[in-house]
C-alpha cells in the first residue's frame, strides 16, 4: 500500500513541478521562438502536411544510407526542421494532456518505487539519491537524444533536463520515506521497522 501511495504522491509532485516550471517560473519562455507570420506558416502547413504526424525538413532519404560515400558532395545547406504536427489543432485548456501527464508520471513513479523496494537495506538518504539518480537517467536517456538527433535548442534542452532532474529529486524526498525499511536500535537488539 505504501508503494502505491509513494507512486501517487511522487507522480503528483513531478506533475506539480512541471506546472510550476512552465506556468509560474516562466524560464522556458525565452527558449521558444515565434514565427514572424504565424498565419502564413499555419497555411503552409495545412497546404503541405496532409495528415497529423512527425515531419522533418529536409525529408530523410533512407535509400541513400546514413553515411554518404567518401568523396560525395555534402547535402545542400538549408533550414532543418523537426515538426510535431497536429492538423486539427489541440485543446487550448490541455485537459486530456494534463490527465495523460499525471497518469504517466504516476506509472513512472510506481516503477521507480518498485525498484527502490527491490534494493533492500537502503537508508532514507540513500533512497533519495537512488530515485534522484533515476531522474538523471530519465533526463539523459529520454530527453538528450532530442538535442543530439533533432537539434532541439541547447538552452531549451538545458532547462528541459533540469526540469526532469528537479522534479524527480523533489519526488524522491517523499517517495524515499514510503519505500524502504530502516534499522532502529531498540536497547541491545536491532529490529527492522517499516518506515
Amino acid at each position: 500500500m505504501k508503494t502505491l501511495l509513494a507512486a501517487i504522491l511522487g507522480g503528483a509532485i513531478v506533475f506539480a513541478w512541471g506546472a510550476v516550471s512552465w506556468m509560474v517560473l516562466g524560464w522556458h519562455a525565452p527558449t521558444i521562438n515565434a514565427f514572424a507570420d504565424e498565419d502564413q506558416v499555419a497555411q503552409v502547413l495545412v497546404d503541405n502536411a496532409p495528415m497529423t504526424g512527425i515531419y522533418v525538413l529536409p525529408r530523410p532519404q533512407p535509400s541513400q544510407g546514413a553515411v554518404p560515400p567518401t568523396g560525395a558532395a555534402p547535402a545542400p545547406a538549408g533550414p532543418f526542421a523537426f515538426v510535431a504536427y497536429t492538423r486539427e489543432g489541440v485543446d487550448p485548456h490541455m485537459t486530456m494532456a494534463m490527465a495523460y501527464a499525471v497518469v504517466s508520471s504516476i506509472i513512472a513513479a510506481l516503477l521507480i518505487a518498485w525498484l527502490v523496494r527491490a534494493a533492500e537495506g537502503l537508508g532514507y538518504f540513500q533512497r533519495v539519491l537512488f530515485i534522484a539518480t533515476v531522474g538523471i537517467v530519465i533526463a539523459i536517456a529520454g530527453r538528450a537524444p532530442n538535442w543530439i538527433w533533432w537539434h532541439f535548442g541547447t538552452e531549451f534542452m538545458v532547462i528541459d533536463l533540469a526540469d526532469v532532474v528537479i522534479g524527480w529529486t523533489l519526488a524522491a524526498l517523499v517517495m524515499a520515506a514510503l519505500t524502504g525499511e530502516e534499522r532502529h536500535r531498540l536497547g541491545p537488539h536491532y529490529r527492522r521497522l517499516r518506515v
